[in-house]
């Protein structure tokens, strides 16, 4: 095929002012062909396909064939799955579990995976589980149903807070059509355990630590046609690949403007990700001697243009300390690494760590630590964790909801004498002393 791109008998899908040219990609057994909309290009397709067949002995399934026009004429698109002897093929479509949309925007596109979380729910008898048995389900089913396709699109606010709620519902017991007391704010339970919630994916901090692998990817694949195609269609900027993103005004394609303002997404940490990137320093032409984190051991000898003011020199001498152990190496070029990781490498991990940071504030992660032993059963953890933030259904708890009325029937259920609070009922009361007592016996 590279043959007959070289020798002008087919023409692909020119990218850009570069010239980077795409005319067909491979996965596994399929094969995928980018052209021009002309017969020329049909009548080379139809050639190879069947020289295919004589050459390999294999049988080209035309029926799981179908070509797609971008841009053309209902009546063009005929012709040319007539003379393939396919089926058109229209856009939405999906491929390899991607849909393939002109707006990825549209709650349309996400409804299928909202649909699959109902699916799964309902082969799930939810009152049969317990509490810590709903939360195992959540961690290792549903939080990963939608981890494929948010590593590609930006998932709209919408869908995630349909998905939120599908798993508030579950994790307190409820239903479509039955809804129960969310004892604990679901942003809680996203925390880390350690830090007093359950682990449940935060996915509005997750989606973005997923998309920030695209700037991973930038850094990385120096040759990779991927980036050889956005560098033909959106350029370098005056340096790397960073100062187009820097100078974003909103234009490209509507997949490309989410990847730029990825580091704007976040209120709490804004700049997350360009400062996550660190220059090696090489010859400097790309990077910005007051804006970009650069490094890389070496000397300097500052060269002052005019003579400095008495209170200059102090300041001279500060900013020659911070960059005593830079230098430029003529003949290497700057490249770009994640500082957070001794590889230099992008981590989702790693990321989604930093954007779930608690910024103020300490929680005595050796209690909740505790309550989450691996050899405990997880009802058991489940139950002491809600215990331990007084989150449980006792009638002082249902009377502050408005589910039970104060009118002298908050007594505790075992002695009736005080109120029913947590710390009545499994320290205080007296039948709950007697137990304690008789279960130090064993």
């Amino acid at each position: 095929m590279s043959s007959i791109v070289e020798k002008q008998l087919y023409k692909g899908v020119v990218i850009g002012n570069k010239g980077v040219t795409v005319s067909h990609l491979q996965f596994a057994d399929d094969t995928i062909f980018f052209g021009e909309a002309s017969k020329d290009n049909i009548g080379v397709i139809k050639s190879i396909m069947r020289t295919s067949e004589l050459s390999s002995g294999l049988k080209i399934n035309f029926g799981k064939s179908q070509p797609i026009g971008i841009g053309v004429e209902d009546n063009w698109r005929n012709k040319m799955a007539y003379k393939l002897c396919c089926k058109e093929r229209e856009i939405p479509f999906k491929y390899l579990g991607i849909l393939i949309s002109r707006n990825h925007r549209r709650v349309a596109m996400w409804q299928p995976m909202v649909e699959s979380f109902l699916k799964k729910l309902a082969t799930w008898k939810g009152r049969h589980l317990s509490l810590g048995g709903r939360i195992t389900l959540i961690n290792s089913v549903l939080s990963n149903l939608p981890v494929f396709l948010m590593s590609v699109y930006l998932i709209p606010k919408g869908i995630l807070y349909s998905i939120d709620k599908i798993c508030r519902s579950f994790l307190w017991g409820g239903g479509r059509e039955k809804r129960k007391i969310n004892w604990v704010n679901w942003v809680k339970v996203c925390k880390k355990r350690e830090e007093g919630g359950l682990g449940v994916r935060d996915l509005r901090k997750f989606k973005l630590a997923l998309m920030g692998k695209w700037w991973g990817c930038l850094v990385e694949n120096e040759e990779g046609l991927w980036k050889r195609v956005v560098v033909g269609k959106y350029g370098e900027g005056g340096g790397h690949w960073l100062d187009w993103i820097k100078e974003y005004r909103g234009v490209g394609s509507i997949w490309w403007r989410d990847v730029c303002c990825l580091d704007k997404m976040d209120r709490e940490r804004a700049r997350w990700l360009m400062e996550g990137f660190r220059t090696k320093l090489g010859d400097g032409k790309s990077v910005s001697f007051w804006w970009d984190n650069w490094n890389e051991p070496g000397r300097w000898n500052l060269k002052w243009r005019r003579k400095l003011f008495e209170w200059e020199p102090e300041e001279a001498r500060g900013l020659q300390e911070v960059i005593e152990d830079k230098m430029i190496t003529h003949g290497r070029p700057d490249s770009l690494e994640w500082v957070h990781d001794k590889d230099g490498q992008y981590s989702t991990k790693i990321a989604y760590s930093i954007l779930t940071k608690e910024q103020i504030g300490t929680t005595d992660s050796s209690t909740f630590k505790r309550i989450w032993n691996p050899s405990f059963p997880s009802k058991v953890s489940a139950f002491n964790w809600q215990l331990l933030l007084n989150k449980i259904p006792t009638k002082s708890n249902l009377i502050t909801r408005g589910i039970l009325r104060d009118s002298g029937d908050g007594k505790c259920v075992l002695c009736n004498e005080e109120d029913e609070d947590s710390t009545h009922l499994f320290l205080k009361c007296k039948t709950t002393r007697w137990v304690w007592q008789e279960c130090a016996k064993w």
